[in-house]
């Protein structure tokens, strides 16, 4: 009927920063009321649409690629971004991790071989979500998950815990958190505040450079044959361009050569273009 129902639970704030930890007994306290997904996020994050439903239609591959028994191994993860406002592009850009070669060191295990990386250490995503099945399954889950059953633990930064703390630690339960390759657009997570980049210069990394590194694993798992934006039948389906008003005097001659061989190319980047530097203020 279009309407949402709103349910505050008051915490004892010795929890501290642990409090948000809290979410996950409301998941299990729902956890039959048959909802398809349960999605835990910090106030300062924009979950669209499409990451839900991005989220389940990879869930769903998933399983086809490793079985039931093996869902609950893994997580589909996400990478938080900014706008860096200080450019006058306001390019999107990540700054939480020290990024060595994540993206090209692929996830091996049997049945997703080449398919899947993983942000560095700790990933702070400030959010995760998760399927019934996963949940049902972490609550027992070795060597000492118990998801449904927060403790409290001093020291542990906000992110983490919102980004399901415990959830990576092999220590309790080692669940191996999962990135597409194939569909890494949809797994960006916006963090509205766009000012908490300044703090990690070093680590400011464009969202344009980690497509390039994707992309360059793709074309180098399939030969160079591997097409992005492309419909079941092979033809192109990302982004159309078209000429709406040509006007020579005001420097827009639209001219869409490169467009045209983007797309003959299914959306994948030429050499050249992968090896052109993001430029830097």
């Amino acid at each position: 009927d279009g309407s949402l129902d709103v349910n505050i639970r008051l915490i004892s704030p010795e929890w501290g920063k642990q409090v948000v930890d809290n979410h996950r007994r409301v998941f299990y306290d729902r956890i039959n009321d048959g909802y398809d997904v349960f999605v835990h996020s910090e106030e300062d994050e924009t979950i669209r649409p499409t990451n839900i439903l991005a989220f389940m239609h990879e869930m769903d591959k998933l399983k086809k690629l490793v079985g039931k028994e093996r869902i609950a191994d893994y997580s589909i993860g996400f990478i938080r971004y900014e706008n860096e406002m200080s450019r006058e592009d306001k390019r999107r850009v990540v700054w939480e991790f020290d990024w060595d070669n994540e993206v090209e060191t692929t996830i091996d295990h049997p049945g997703i071989k080449g398919r899947y990386f993983t942000t560095p250490k700790y990933h702070h995503q400030g959010m995760f979500m998760a399927t019934r099945e996963q949940l049902v399954a972490w609550a027992t889950r070795g060597p000492d998950c118990k998801f449904d059953r927060p403790i409290r633990r001093y020291g542990y930064h906000r992110e983490r815990t919102s980004g399901a703390m415990d959830l990576y630690d092999d220590e309790y339960c080692n669940v191996t958190q999962l990135i597409p390759l194939d569909s890494l657009e949809d797994f960006y997570i916006h963090h509205m505040p766009d000012k908490n980049y300044k703090r990690l210069p070093e680590r400011v990394i464009p969202t344009m450079d980690l497509h390039k590194r994707r992309m360059k694993v793709l074309l180098k798992n399939s030969n160079g044959r591997k097409k992005l934006w492309v419909d079941r039948y092979g033809r192109y389906n990302g982004i159309k361009m078209f000429i709406d008003e040509r006007n020579e005097t005001l420097s827009l001659p639209f001219d869409l050569t490169n467009y045209h061989k983007y797309v003959k190319r299914g959306g994948m980047l030429s050499e050249e273009e992968l090896a052109e530097w993001e430029w830097k203020e």
